[in-house]
């Protein structure tokens, strides 16, 4: 079809002149990312019977369905988790606890909720502002625990891991030194996912288990890394490809003009008008397919603007309102506007004694003398003036109906054109017909 032609020259020009003017660098750099396995290693975690035989005071173990009845101490005690702090709770509520509780409530009282073992400090009765008494507690954080009523720790022997050798040799490092809280280790990431989906099965790839009398906790992380390449050809492959996108484009668009396009029929529109058409479509296409680029260049490969743009907004976003508007162009507004356009400019109609033919952008479109029913003037108003109500007229196209389809001839751009073209469907018109054609004198 003469559109899909149209199209193709249309966006192969603009592509080339913007591979072949753009000043592509010969040095890229950013910031890519990379996975690596984090290892922290711990104390290992206490149990009930490590509890009873380190510290002399009771433990009481909770649990989150066990303190329903005191909603607020229960969001005191999760904020405890894996801290030491105070909080402060009503009176009512606590003395609830207190009744409850299986072993005496006191300073020095241990509890263990979900993994954490805290020790209760002190106990301190205020007078709240405006919500009644409060009883504040002051705890501190002794380290895990191992509770096998929320989720018993894994416990892993060193013969364990001979099928992670590399794991095995960091966790055997790690043990022998101090404490950390999970710094990077060079455990592929593959083997720790492997590691974790067979022997421990945690979510998220995010594990805890215990070895060697410590507990280790692990997970995979990304980090940024930057990156430099060196191109010095780039530049000169862009112009390479960008004038064979030129000599290509060219050659789509220049064959209608050197006789490529059907030969029969009348033009509807002069040369000069073809090729204004052909222009804004180039225009327009040049635009889109610039800002298109640049958006491909700083958007993926996050280098600066070719354009020279410094959108740096407050949000952080890398490209502005532009490059959006021209990608969605792209693909949304510049394929119809260039049909519209070689239909506007592009069209032949042929006529003789037997049909009336169009040659326009979508092929070509042939209506029989004999199905000829109505002929018609009509009002072709701009699509594209969204602000008014009442459209302006672009032009008016003569449409010729029948057998369930409709022919349109666009208005000619020339009084002559416009005279060829109703004395050829005059003069071939079957006498049976002649009468459809009376509208002809008011176009």
């Amino acid at each position: 079809m003469t559109w899909l032609r149209k199209l193709a020259a249309v966006v192969l020009l603009s592509l080339g002149a913007g591979l072949a003017f753009l000043p592509f660098p010969g040095d890229l750099a950013g910031e890519g990312t990379t996975e690596v396995v984090r290892l922290g290693v711990r104390p290992a975690p206490y149990t009930g019977d490590s509890v009873r035989s380190r510290f002399e005071a009771p433990l009481v173990v909770l649990s989150y369905e066990g303190l329903e009845a005191t909603p607020e101490l229960r969001e005191v005690v999760l904020g405890f988790q894996g801290l030491s702090g105070s909080g402060c709770v009503p009176r009512s509520e606590w003395s609830a606890f207190v009744e409850t509780s299986s072993a005496p409530v006191a300073p020095g009282l241990l509890f263990a909720f979900r993994d954490d073992l805290h020790r209760i400090e002190r106990v301190v009765d205020v007078e709240g502002d405006s919500g009644g008494p409060l009883v504040c507690l002051e705890v501190t954080w002794l380290g895990a625990f191992d509770n096998p009523e929320w989720g018993p720790m894994a416990r892993l022997e060193p013969g364990d891991l001979d099928p992670y050798p590399e794991l095995k040799a960091e966790l055997a490092r790690l043990a022998s030194g101090p404490e950390t809280g999970g710094g990077e280790t060079k455990v592929p990431p593959r083997q720790w996912r492997r590691f974790v989906r067979r022997e421990l099965d945690p979510r998220d790839g995010f594990g805890s288990f215990v070895m060697m009398d410590r507990m280790f906790t692990g997970k995979v992380a990304r980090l940024p890394v930057p990156w430099e390449l060196h191109l010095p050809w780039l530049d000169g492959a862009a112009t390479a490809v960008g004038i064979g996108c030129l000599l290509a484009g060219g050659l789509l668009l220049l064959g209608p003009y050197r006789g490529g396009g059907p030969r029969g029929g009348i033009p509807i529109a002069p040369p000069w008008f073809r090729a204004f058409c052909d222009l804004v479509a180039i225009a327009f296409g040049l635009f889109l397919v610039t800002f298109s680029l640049d958006a491909l260049w700083m958007g993926v490969l996050g280098q600066p603007s070719l354009l020279g743009l410094d959108p740096l907004r407050p949000d952080g976003a890398a490209l502005d309102g532009l490059h959006f508007v021209s990608v969605l162009g792209l693909f949304g507004a510049l394929p119809p506007l260039t049909l519209w356009l070689t239909g506007l400019a592009g069209q032949r109609v042929e006529v003789d004694t037997e049909r009336i033919t169009s040659h326009g952008a979508r092929g070509t479109t042939s209506l029989a003398w004999t199905d000829l029913e109505r002929v018609r003037l009509r009002e072709q108003r701009n699509p594209f003036a969204f602000t008014v109500v009442d459209f302006r007229p672009l032009q008016t196209v003569l449409d010729l109906e029948g057998a369930g389809q409709t022919l349109t001839i666009n208005e000619p751009r020339s009084r002559a054109c416009k005279a060829a073209v109703t004395a050829a469907l005059r003069r071939h018109a079957p006498e049976d017909r002649a009468g459809l054609l009376e509208v002809l004198r008011d176009w």
